[in-house]
């Protein structure tokens, strides 16, 4: 084929790249040096200002064989809110403080009673509980916002609702998001799609270094506590070697105020799991 019958082509791909991303990225592509770009690469640059990309990764180390639980620090169901609260943080080592060594400040991201995205940066006071100004009816991300020289946190820190004991919620339903010892980020493949947002489902992960079998789901709820779950995908992994990874070409979308995660459940006894999803959110 002559060169020039690929005009035609490379010219319906920018147009397409431009409608999609915006003209930035078109003029980028142009650009010596920049051939590298893609789609994905253009969101993450914020090129298109109506879309945005969320990574969420939980962890899940004490899966067992009795039941599915979901992905995230505690053994058990993933505690979704019924109401907008003031949450409360909460550490169980007296140096997850505003001067100690391990986090001295932490960020929640969530959503407030319309399901509009909120956040704000809270400083630790230790075995002491500090309540959120913002009130929250879901919560999408918690992360350590500075630190000291431990790099992580000190002790347990939670995000949750009602009393304590030493830096340890009384209840373990209210709780919402748990930092580990270590750790800079609560780990939970949790997430709730905010208002005017539709999500759409580009990435799944699957995976598990123990060598026996965990199965897992993922799962979405339209909007409402008492709408039901639906299981929009199963498998299990069979070992360590075997992450199991689904892209899509024709993600699932899911409208606003969706709440979706991924649960899982060993094949035998008491084992580690993992699960990422990657969505797109498009305000349309």
């Amino acid at each position: 084929m002559r060169a020039n019958n690929y005009k035609p082509l490379i010219t319906g791909v920018l147009m397409m790249l431009m409608m999609v991303c915006g003209s930035g990225y078109a003029n980028d592509f142009n650009r010596p040096g920049n051939l590298s770009n893609d789609y994905g690469l253009c969101i993450s640059r914020g090129l298109p200002d109506n879309m945005s990309a969320s990574y969420i990764f939980g962890r899940n180390e004490g899966t067992t064989d009795a039941e599915y639980v979901a992905v995230w620090r505690l053994d058990d169901d993933y505690n979704w809110l019924s109401a907008t609260t003031n949450v409360k943080v909460v550490s169980t080592n007296a140096q997850d403080d505003s001067a100690g060594t391990g986090i001295r400040t932490i960020t929640i991201v969530g959503l407030d009673s319309n399901y509009d995205v909120q956040s704000e940066t809270l400083t630790m006071d230790a075995t002491t509980a500090v309540t959120s100004a913002n009130s929250y009816i879901r919560i999408n991300k918690v992360y350590a916002a500075s630190v000291g020289s431990g790099g992580g946190a000190a002790g347990t820190i939670s995000v949750f609702d009602g009393a304590h004991t030493s830096g340890t919620p009384d209840t373990s339903t209210k709780i919402y998001a748990s930092i580990g010892a270590g750790e800079t980020a609560a780990l939970q493949a949790v997430y709730t799609v905010p208002n005017d947002y539709n999500a759409y489902i580009y990435w799944l992960q699957f995976g598990s270094p123990a060598s026996s079998y965990v199965r897992y789901r993922f799962k979405h709820r339209p909007t409402g506590s008492t709408s039901p779950w639906f299981i929009d995908y199963e498998t299990h992994v069979n070992n360590a070697a075997n992450d199991e990874v689904i892209r899509s070409s024709v993600p699932t979308r899911l409208a606003a105020k969706t709440d979706m995660f991924i649960e899982a459940k060993s094949g035998s006894g008491s084992l580690y799991s993992n699960g990422v999803f990657i969505i797109v959110l498009i305000d349309e």
